[in-house]
């Protein structure tokens, strides 16, 4: 049932040409930052994993980037950078856990120009759940890092 109110907003949605809407995004202004998306996924579940503190840094390693968490997703400030690495992802509960990436061990970093024109979501190597990228962002799959791997790092 249409209500007489919402018929000029239908109106107004269907006057935007498929062109219009077939447009990229600006790009940001000079100055303003360059914002990626990255969603930790739980491996088993294919859920969003709460209250995490991920590293992420750009090609010259150093300090990590920028990182604003918005609920489940996280947005990464990416400006002047090529590529991503991930570094130590952690619960921020206070019994800290660590987590590991279930990331094929050939990707050792992730290009920021694919990232922002198609999405990334590389193979979850420890279980069968997938979930799409849309463009600009970054999806991980993640599990608990069993105890002998920080044990066996310890050394």
């Amino acid at each position: 049932m249409l209500l007489r109110s919402s018929i000029p907003l239908l109106c107004l949605a269907l006057a935007v040409t498929p062109a219009a809407r077939a447009q990229p995004a600006p790009a940001p202004a000079a100055g303003a930052p360059n914002l990626i998306s990255l969603w930790l996924l739980d491996a088993d579940t294919g859920r969003p994993i709460p209250n995490l503190k991920p590293l992420v840094y750009g090609e010259a390693g150093g300090k990590p980037l920028p990182i604003t968490p918005l609920g489940d997703l996280y947005e990464v400030d990416i400006t002047a950078q090529s590529s991503l690495t991930l570094g130590l992802i952690t619960s921020a509960t206070p019994d800290a856990t660590d987590f590991t990436a279930c990331v094929p061990q050939t990707i050792h970093a992730f290009d920021l120009q694919e990232i922002q024109s198609h999405g990334i979501a590389p193979q979850n190597r420890c279980s069968k759940k997938n979930h799409a990228a849309a463009p600009g962002e970054l999806v991980i799959f993640l599990r608990k890092t069993h105890w002998w791997e920080q044990w066996k790092h310890m050394e």
